[in-house]
């Protein structure tokens, strides 16, 4: 005789097929639930980040330069890291020798040149290096247009 041999043996309840259906239905929509809570991704703005370009001229960081040279204005053109265009064109005005892009994560480069008044390009194109983006941050870019770079 063991100890638990004089405990009462209590009869175990009988499901029915039906009940046993609903209680592993329930079952599966609860852990899906659960999963389904834990797999939300968010989206929001405050995930990008920017990249801030700061141009010189012939390594003159004056806004003269720019009506010396007749740039009224600088010309951006982003491109995704595979090089398709990502259609983020920016202008800015060539005297304000700096601007800030906001970009969502991810790897980008660049190409850059200045423009007169009636937006045809004063300068060859510059190539911005491919550049990371994380979220939150900015990154500073220099960029010198030299005096062989003018038409």
């Amino acid at each position: 005789m063991t100890f638990f041999s004089h405990l009462q043996k209590i009869p175990r309840p009988r499901l029915s097929r039906r009940s046993a259906s609903f209680a592993l239905t329930a079952w599966i929509a609860s852990v899906s639930a659960i999963f389904a809570t834990s797999c939300v991704v968010h989206s929001d703005d405050d995930d990008s980040g920017s990249v801030t370009l700061h141009w010189t001229i012939d390594g003159l960081a004056d806004p003269n330069q720019c009506s010396f040279t007749a740039s009224r204005s600088i010309y951006i053109d982003v491109f995704y890291e595979d090089g398709s265009s990502s259609s983020s064109n920016y202008g800015q005005d060539c005297e304000a020798l700096g601007t800030t892009i906001n970009l969502s994560p991810g790897t980008y480069s660049a190409t850059v040149h200045l423009e007169d008044s009636s937006g045809r390009p004063r300068t060859t194109d510059v190539q911005i290096d491919p550049f990371r983006i994380v979220g939150g941050t900015n990154l500073d870019v220099p960029i010198d247009f030299p005096a062989n770079s003018f038409f």
